[in-house]
């Protein structure tokens, strides 16, 4: 417990609900999993489709250090040439399957580098549990030896898995043999090894095409204001409460979120307790 607590570990939405259930989920559970924010890591699922077969879906984690599970998430769409991508998921891709769905099942907040190595080894630990009680291993074998950590019966599943490997096998990255201190020495150093770097390579930049990076610093000036300019009309509308929900005194700035929070269980069991009590949006 005093571990979860540090790690601040938030787990979706429903997943008590999946895993205490008569009969494995279905593929709209994994396809209504949460989107991963930033500055997280976390325990994803992805959904994989092909038209006239199975669905599949793959189990994985993500503790990068600087940029989290969305760093990983990233390697399956915009850099899969360049990054390692698991065997089973891998060979999904090539035989025609697309991934359609990538959502959060846990997640927690970048750890400081002192509870790096802990905090990794117990996101490892979940994720090999959710993957073997939501059995999105690829094999199906009666000997497989941890059949046993799946509540159900494998022919249940609507979906077969991709997972080709063991996470309890796997090394957990990380010097065990530091103190917090230490790992936090470390990280100081490499952090400004990687700002002195950075820094040599734009004035670099610079000296080589300085019309190049004065377009390109334009541009990023443009999309800034942009992005401002969106971020304050969301704000007015929110302020506005345009899309208001009186029963749980909570405003959107999209009339699609308003609409999805309706649809929640949080708002309807806000409902139902205020009806009873014999209450009424003011």
């Amino acid at each position: 417990m005093e571990l979860f607590t540090l790690a601040g570990f938030i787990f979706t939405n429903g997943l008590h609900n999946a895993i205490t259930s008569a009969s494995p989920p279905s593929i709209a559970f994994f396809e209504g999993l949460p989107s991963a924010p930033v500055g997280v890591w976390g325990v994803y699922a992805h959904v994989l489709k092909k038209t006239g077969a199975q669905t599949l879906v793959y189990v994985g984690s993500g503790t990068a250090t600087k940029y989290g599970v969305r760093d990983r998430l990233r390697h399956y769409t915009y850099d899969r040439k360049n990054s390692p991508i698991p065997l089973g998921l891998s060979r999904a891709l090539d035989d025609g399957y697309s991934i359609t769905n990538s959502g959060l099942l846990l997640q927690c907040p970048i750890p400081q580098a002192k509870d790096i190595p802990i905090l990794r080894a117990a996101v490892v630990a979940i994720k090999s549990a959710l993957l073997y009680m939501f059995w999105t291993h690829e094999s199906y074998s009666k000997d497989n030896k941890y059949k046993h950590l799946c509540p159900w019966y494998l022919f249940l599943f609507s979906y077969g898995g991709l997972c080709t490997y063991y996470p309890l096998w796997e090394d957990v990255l990380g010097d065990f043999r530091l103190t917090g201190e230490q790992r936090e020495e470390i990280a100081a150093i490499n952090k400004k090894k990687r700002q002195d770097y950075q820094y040599i390579y734009d004035r670099e930049q610079r000296e080589r095409s300085p019309d190049r990076i004065k377009a390109v610093s334009r541009n990023n000036s443009r999309r800034r204001q942009k992005s401002g300019l969106r971020q304050a009309a969301r704000k007015a509308i929110k302020d506005s409460k345009k899309f208001h929900c009186n029963f749980c005194n909570i405003s959107f700035p999209e009339k699609y979120l308003h609409a999805r929070h309706d649809n929640s269980k949080r708002h309807k069991a806000t409902v139902a307790k205020a009806i009873k009590m014999g209450k009424s949006p003011s």
